[in-house]
């Protein structure tokens, strides 16, 4: 599959829906804020999670609101503000 296939993939088999990964998002970014309070939080994760992870940050909370996917790189650093 194309990579932007991965972005947009829900209710496919042996791909984790949607609904689930936003949501796995809004506890992760919970739990990155809350050490935040503590200092600098580095998040290591694949580039689905990690565009996920960016549009739950910014406010995003369901995939219509989503910005259109942008492709993470392997190793590439994206810095989150909160």
């Amino acid at each position: 599959h194309e990579m932007t296939w991965f972005y947009q993939a829900d209710n496919v088999e042996n791909i984790e829906p949607r609904t689930e990964l936003i949501a796995r998002c809004k506890t992760a970014l919970a739990k990155i804020q809350e050490l935040s309070t503590r200092g600098t939080v580095l998040a290591v994760g694949h580039a689905i999670e990690g565009f996920y992870l960016q549009q739950v940050a910014a406010g995003k909370t369901n995939f219509e609101q989503f910005d259109q996917p942008k492709r993470l790189d392997n190793a590439q650093i994206e810095e989150i503000n909160f």
